[in-house]
């Protein structure tokens, strides 16, 4: 913190030498304010402030399968400008435990079957994507959730 004014400084006069004239006791020593930062309360209020509202609009965003959803899609999507893999057993294996989760559950949201069948949020949106895409699922949105319905 940097004192920019002093009021009413009281110190003892210094023993001066027999020289000195009435001139040089009514000048004062002011010192140049040094490059150290100055933390004003606006600066700190407005800090406190946008980062409260960042991280409430981040946990409204974590928090809502309505916006999370297509998001980990969109990131899926530039994934898959590095490289396609050939499709595997395991992707029709994990598909396949989805429909039979979702048979015995119908209406199950994302994050429920997510943590039912042990998958990853980028592999539990993959394999819903192709299976809307094959039609044998469909979503109905339910307030902040994703319901996921399988076709008869």
């Amino acid at each position: 913190m940097v004192v920019l004014e002093v009021h009413e400084e009281r110190m003892p006069a210094p023993a001066q030498a027999e020289g000195a004239s009435a001139q040089d006791e009514s000048e004062a020593v002011v010192e140049a304010p040094s490059d150290a930062a100055i933390v004003t309360p606006t600066v700190v209020v407005a800090t406190v402030v946008s980062t409260s509202i960042l991280g409430l609009l981040a946990t409204a965003f974590l928090t809502n399968e309505a916006w999370r959803l297509p998001a980990s899609s969109a990131g899926l999507w530039l994934v898959g400008f590095i490289g396609r893999t050939k499709e595997t057993t395991d992707g029709r294996f994990q598909r396949g435990r989805i429909m039979g989760y979702l048979q015995a559950n119908p209406g199950c949201h994302f994050r429920a079957l997510m943590s039912a069948l042990d998958l990853s949020n980028g592999q539990t949106t993959h394999h819903l994507r192709v299976l809307e895409r094959e039609e044998q699922i469909w979503r109905r949105k339910d307030g902040r959730l994703i319901r996921f319905i399988p076709h008869r």
